[in-house]
């Protein structure tokens, strides 16, 4: 079981592998097909043949790794139901088409003579179905990652099925990552994005190609020569890669009447973008209708560009099961009846290079009036498989059938009513299906099984084979274009032909009728202005008759010698070049002539053009010039020194100079600028140092490089000093005494402050007692200087404050602070305690104390000294307690109550206040309540009855302000 394992995953393939019968094919060599070549064009593809491609993975041996295979589709379509034909469908590759030698491929196009014409491409996920995909470029083409390989067309001759390079469209290097839609793996690479699709103009036996690099639609000859470009849509901004998704063109095919070049480009639904389908006109020659603009042209471009206006058809609507979220239009192909059959693929990541198996469609539109394709025809149901009813994956096709029917045939997944397989679907035209009905009758060409007897993978384009046309026809016309060279180069006269097979017979011929070879002509040119040469062109075209084309072609020769037609001009403050004025329509001087001054030197390169083309060498010339600049007889005068500095004279002589000078001093720093008119200058002025010798540069001002340079001093200058003292702050600090500034003498410089009696080589003296200081500083030279300095005392802080307060328990006072210091100078006042006073920040506080307290208040400045002082309160503790003994509650106003009476500020509360009868009976009750408060008085009530007359005892416990607990006895007449 295992060994049948493996052998499955090792032939596994997602597409072209032509397992069907792979013993037979997976090895074959050109000429051994299957089938019989096709009878007149002797080709590998004849009658009932389609062409496809596809993607392929890592773990299929490399011998199978097929990206193109030709699959035999006759007898494909059954009578009814939907049938896997592939058992008896035989399928042919050539040893070139495996992804090593052509790479990746999509699009697939066979010319007139049944070549098969492919195209490299990166619209390949980098995963399949949980199998890794094989992502490169043919060696062919030029090697796995080559930009050139990127945007190769592939030719796979007719009879050995060779692939060969037919045309290498313009690629630049950008990196992408290639994004699986259904699996895991990421591939990254640098490299050219490649190509979308081909199609073969079987009129004017011409080719277009579609551009992933810069979005163009190339038109090609059938040498593979780049005839021209045109750029729908946003015009390519030259940066490497896919520079706008959405703008990309994709599928091609032209109409029947061969007016128009339909294409599709490329939706992106994250972007609210959606593929449509546009046209280009075209002329009779198959060329573009347009404008041209080569503004932005690949390295190397030799033809034109065009632009114009597209017209849109159709605009395609989100595939409802919302798989993917890119679309591409990548195929379409105009029917027999006129139809325009599309092809939409299905990628992710909103990105070029990634594709899905699922959810792309297969639509026909249909000529809604005036060649206007906006009429949706229908939906064609491929598949009726669990993610979507639409499973294409882009590539369409008509067969002509021999036995007279016409089919239409896909690349589709999931093609089967069960869950695969992958392949090729045909079914009769117009037959559309519907949601979870598809197309029915249908064959199906499987691209093989794998493990679990279930193929998936990617599959690409199918192009079906029409009929070999390959007979010789003579063109339709013949095209000459007119060249440019250089006099005495060789050249060849050439022709297109537009249309046709047939090889003619030219005769060329030059302005006297004389016959001419066309190949390695010349003609010289002596003159400055361009010559022209016309030549003839007749040619004879023998078929089934004889037909003659008539054209002509006119060279245009380009002098290659310059020289005799300019004068160089070369003087040390003067160049030029002038150019004979017989001359000036036909050459230029191309670079900038300098305005030269005084002091200038240098040299200049100028070239001489030709304005009719720059093909030809130009003359180059190197010109010299140097405008000498001197300043010469410079002097330099010392003035005296004072006060530690001195000015200097200066005066000079200047030659070929400008108007003034910049002075410049040793540091590069700049003095000052004058003119030359203010000569003789003084300048400064310097510090004197009996060891520092000044230099001075002198540069002037228009002349670069023109400059002189004198150097003056040292110079000693007698030495003055300046000193400051920094006084104490507080009346218990230090000072401190610094020599500022130092004028003059020779440094180092040492520093007394004792009359010279010890040195310090620091100019600052700190924590410094207030006294008077004589400073004295000595330079190298041994000289001194001295300056008395002097620190004084700072002023005190006082206090004036009572020292001593009596009070009696509950009184307050009010103390009262004197100090000398301005209340804007006070920084802070704190008063401690903070117990029994009003504020502890305030000048004058009010006192409370209930004890003996003593009060320290500390003064701080705004320099931060400070001064204390303090208070001390004695506080008289005498009781102020008042009980009375008789009460009258007769609720006449006066004395109702028996309660407790105190002085204000004297009792911290009533802990207890008993009432008893005679009995000794509780009659009132009090606790933690406040004296003279009525609420806690008795109103001689007891269980709510008046009492009688009578004595009362009561019992109370105070607790006093100053935390005393004094018990008060006694009793009181109740009288009514």
């Amino acid at each position: 079981m295992n060994a049948q394992i493996q052998l499955h995953r090792s032939i596994r393939l997602f597409c072209c592998l032509g397992i069907f019968s792979i013993s037979m094919h997976l090895s074959a060599q050109p000429g051994d097909l299957p089938w019989d070549p096709d009878p007149d064009c002797t080709s590998i593809v004849t009658t009932g043949k389609v062409v496809v491609s596809c993607g392929v993975v890592t773990d299929m041996p490399p011998q199978a790794q097929y990206t193109v295979a030709v699959m035999d589709m006759i007898g494909a379509l059954p009578a009814a139901g939907r049938i896997d034909v592939s058992a008896s469908t035989d399928v042919y590759h050539h040893d070139s088409w495996r992804v090593d030698s052509i790479g990746n491929i999509f699009g697939l196009t066979i010319d007139n003579c049944a070549n098969i014409y492919v195209t490299a491409t990166s619209n390949y996920s980098s995963d399949f179905f949980g199998y890794e995909a094989t992502i490169r470029y043919g060696e062919i083409g030029g090697g796995v990652n080559s930009t050139a390989a990127a945007g190769t067309v592939y030719k796979l001759d007719a009879t050995t099925g060779q692939a060969t390079v037919f045309a290498v469209l313009p690629q630049q290097a950008y990196n992408f990552d290639h994004y699986p839609c259904e699996g895991f793996t990421q591939i990254n690479r640098t490299t050219g994005p490649g190509l979308g699709n081909i199609i073969f103009d079987d009129v004017n036996f011409q080719f277009y190609v579609t551009n992933f690099e810069d979005g163009r639609i190339y038109r090609i000859d059938t040498t593979g020569t780049i005839l021209d470009s045109y750029d729908p849509g946003l015009y390519d901004d030259g940066v490497p890669g896919v520079s706008d998704l959405e703008d990309l063109a994709y599928g091609l095919d032209i109409n029947n009447d061969f007016t128009e070049l339909f294409y599709g480009n490329i939706g992106d639904y994250f972007n609210n973008t959606l593929p449509g389908v546009y046209s280009i006109p075209i002329n009779p020659d198959g060329s573009f209708v347009g404008t041209v603009d080569n503004s932005v042209m690949p390295a190397g471009a030799s033809w034109d560009n065009y632009v114009g206006d597209e017209q849109f058809h159709y605009e395609l609507q989100p595939e409802p099961s919302g798989i993917g979220s890119v679309a591409f239009f990548s195929d379409m192909e105009f029917t027999t009846n006129g139809d325009l059959l599309i092809g939409q693929r299905i990628g992710c990541q909103s990105s070029i290079q990634s594709s899905y198996n699922h959810g792309g469609q297969a639509i026909l539109l249909q000529d809604g009036g005036a060649g206007i394709y906006d009429v949706l025809g229908g939906i064609i149901y491929t598949s009726n498989g669990a993610l979507s009813d639409q499973n294409a994956y882009g590539g369409v096709s008509e067969f002509l059938n021999p036995n007279g029917t016409t089919e239409f045939i896909f690349s589709s997944a999931d093609i089967l009513n069960e869950q695969g397989p992958h392949g090729i679907l045909t079914i009769e035209e117009y037959n559309y299906g519907n949601a979870g009905n598809p197309a029915s009758p249908a064959g199906v060409v499987s691209y093989g099984l794998n493990m679990f007897n279930d193929p998936k993978g990617v599959g690409g384009d199918v192009y079906m084979f029409k009929e070999c046309a390959c007979e010789v026809e003579c063109p339709l016309e013949i095209v000459t274009q007119d060249i440019v060279v250089c006099s005495n180069e060789p050249f060849d006269l050439t022709y297109n032909q537009q249309g046709g097979s047939a090889e003619l017979d030219p005769i060329w011929t030059d302005e006297n009728g004389a016959i001419v070879d066309p190949v390695g002509l010349s003609l010289q040119n002596d003159n400055c202005a361009p010559e022209t040469t016309t030549f003839y062109l007749t040619a004879f075209c023998i078929q089934d008759s004889e037909e003659t084309y008539l054209d002509s072609l006119t060279v245009t020769v380009i002098t290659d010698d310059l020289l005799p037609f300019i004068e160089v001009i070369e003087e040390p403050c003067f160049i030029d070049v002038l150019i004979d004025a017989d001359c000036d329509e036909f050459l230029e001087l191309v670079g900038d002539l300098p305005t030269i001054g005084p002091g200038d030197a240098g040299t200049v390169s100028l070239d001489v053009i030709q304005t009719t083309d720059d093909i030809c060498t130009s003359l180059n010339i190197e010109l010299s010039y140097d405008c000498a600049c001197a300043l010469n007889e410079l002097i330099v005068v010392e003035e005296d020194c004072e006060d530690g500095t001195f000015y200097i004279n200066i005066d000079f002589e200047q030659e070929n100079s400008g108007d003034g000078f910049t002075i410049l001093d040793q540091n590069g720093e700049e003095i000052g600028s004058w003119t030359y008119d203010e000569l003789p200058l003084q300048i400064g002025p310097f510090t004197g140092d009996a060891t520092t010798e000044y230099s001075l540069t002198i540069e002037d001002n228009l002349v670069i490089g023109c400059e002189a340079f004198a150097n003056f001093g040292p110079v000693y200058c007698n030495m003055s000093i300046e000193t400051q003292a920094q006084d104490p702050v507080c009346t218990d600090g230090f000072g401190s005494l610094e020599i500022t500034n130092i004028v003059g003498g020779l440094a180092p410089y040492i520093y007394s402050i004792d009359g010279g009696v010890t040195f310090s080589t620091e100019p600052l003296f700190e924590n410094l007692p207030p006294d008077s200081y004589e400073v004295v500083v000595q330079d190298a030279t041994g000289e001194e200087v001295e300056n008395i300095e002097v620190i004084f005392n700072p002023q005190d802080i006082e206090i004036a404050l009572e020292t001593e307060v009596e009070l009696e328990l509950g009184d307050s006072y009010q103390l009262n602070l004197f100090t000398n210091i301005p209340p804007g100078d006070i920084q802070s006042i704190e008063w401690s305690p903070a117990t029994g006073l009003s504020c502890t920040d305030c000048p004058n506080p009010i006192a409370t104390p209930v004890v003996g307290t003593v009060y320290t208040v500390l003064i701080t400045d705004i320099n931060g000294c400070t001064e204390e002082a303090q208070v001390e309160f004695r506080v008289e503790s005498t009781e102020s307690i008042y009980i009375p003994n008789v009460f009258t509650p007769d609720d006449d106003g006066t004395n109702d109550l028996f309660m407790i009476y105190a002085k204000d500020g004297t009792v911290r509360q009533i802990n207890t206040f008993l009432v008893f009868s005679r009995w000794g009976e509780t009659v009132f009750r009090g606790t933690n309540f406040q004296p003279n408060d009525p609420a806690y008085g008795w109103d001689g009530m007891h269980r709510g009855k008046p009492m009688n007359p009578a004595v009362f005892a009561y019992y109370a416990i105070v607790e006093m302000m100053d935390g005393r607990i004094v018990l008060y006895e006694g009793d009181v007449t109740l009288v009514r």
